[in-house]
């Protein structure tokens, strides 16, 4: 059973240019991923994607060997080790 109010949201398409469409309605098309016909940088690719896997990376690396990373004292020292949060909860 799916609710009503939630039924009208759900919409199932099929074609590139009913799926680009559809987006371009909710999304300007410069942030669309050309996977579905848009123009923004394709998906897994950005600054942030990239450095978030290559931060999961080192995290897993210190996970099997905790002496892969010498931290702020290594030459060059860490990027991630290095990082400032921008907000401490």
């Amino acid at each position: 059973f799916v609710d009503e109010v939630t039924l009208k949201k759900i919409s199932i398409l099929r074609g590139r240019e009913h799926v680009t469409k559809a987006l371009a309605e909710k999304i300007d098309i410069e942030n669309i991923p050309p996977e579905y016909g848009g123009k923004s940088m394709p998906l897994g690719q950005s600054p942030e994607e990239e450095s978030l896997r290559k931060f999961v990376e080192h995290n897993n690396q210190l996970a099997i060997n905790p002496n892969h990373c010498k931290g702020t004292s290594g030459s060059p020292p860490c990027e991630f080790c290095t990082w400032v949060y921008a907000r401490s909860y």
